[in-house]
């Protein structure tokens, strides 16, 4: 048995290397079991822009500040001035000053991928302390970029070439897998995290090829160079799975850019061999109902 179970994550890592070589830029990926260490990849220690994805950790940042008193879930923090947002779903539209709960930016940055919520979060819990968690919980390759300060000569830098955030595939896997096996958090705020990742409005890329009735908890992330995408998948044989690109040759947005193509692509490879038992294909139609952002169109 564990030797069928070495030749099929063999299998899986060949299928998808050679899936990888097939797009116009630059592919990496980690995958591996949730419960157990076996994982495949390709450039999975390799940098990548995080995009939005990298809003995990501002999320987990937020929960420990909360579990060490600093913060608290039923804070209220205001709305934004309009100079200070980012047009996208779905605060741009709130009163200035509206008091909106810790929860409630939580919630939004991760389900919504809402970047003024992503803005309030930072200014409020620091860019700083943010990473500063990051590195006491192990991940070495992992940043938040955005909000520096002017000191910060290294991470203006690699803001310069990353934009909002710098991983590797595998760095950004474990975060995922770290959050649901209780690492990084008490039972109570690991599951609250669980809970926020399952109730994804984004959720057109790994998703896509899980059967709906299978909890894929995700964070994806889009610039017009990148697309990425990471989930914890609840199938038969529970994994985690990041997938970014880079350098890619379509940066045209929409459903049917090549990278978002990609990534469905790859995730339906990792479903047929992890979930063999369980084989699923999208129903007729499913593109025309993706989500679109309400009409933005703008990066998330």
């Amino acid at each position: 048995m564990a030797h069928r179970e070495e030749a099929d994550w063999q299998a899986l890592s060949d299928e998808l290397s050679r899936h990888a070589e097939r797009l116009a830029g630059t592919a990496g990926f980690w995958i591996e079991e949730l419960h157990g260490s076996r994982g495949v990849g390709r450039l999975e220690d390799r940098l990548f822009p995080t995009a939005s994805t990298i809003k995990t950790a501002v999320m987990v940042a937020a929960v420990r500040q909360v579990e060490g008193g600093r913060l608290a879930w039923t804070e209220p923090i205001p709305a934004p001035p309009q100079e200070r947002r980012e047009l996208s779903p779905w605060s741009w539209f709130f009163p200035e000053g509206q008091p909106i709960d810790v929860d409630g930016w939580v919630n939004l940055m991760i389900g919504y991928s809402d970047n003024t919520a992503t803005i309030v979060l930072r200014d409020r819990i620091g860019t700083d302390t943010v990473n500063r968690t990051l590195q006491e919980l192990g991940f070495r390759s992992t940043k938040l970029l955005s909000g520096a300060p002017a000191e910060a000569v290294e991470l203006a830098q690699l803001r310069a070439e990353y934009g909002l955030g710098v991983t590797t595939p595998r760095e950004m896997a474990r975060l995922l897998k770290g959050i649901a096996l209780g690492r990084f958090a008490g039972p109570a705020a690991s599951e609250r995290m669980l809970r926020i990742l399952s109730h994804q409005y984004w959720d057109n890329l790994i998703a896509v090829a899980v059967p709906p009735g299978v909890v894929c908890a995700s964070k994806s992330g889009f610039v017009s160079s990148s697309r990425s995408d990471t989930a914890i998948v609840f199938g038969p044989t529970p994994y985690v799975a990041a997938f970014y690109t880079s350098d890619l040759s379509d940066r045209s947005w929409g459903p049917n850019n090549e990278a978002a193509r990609w990534i469905r692509e790859a995730s339906g490879i990792v479903w047929r061999r992890l979930a063999p038992g369980m084989p699923y294909e999208p129903p007729p139609g499913w593109e025309r109902y993706l989500p679109r952002g309400g009409g933005f169109d703008e990066e998330v």
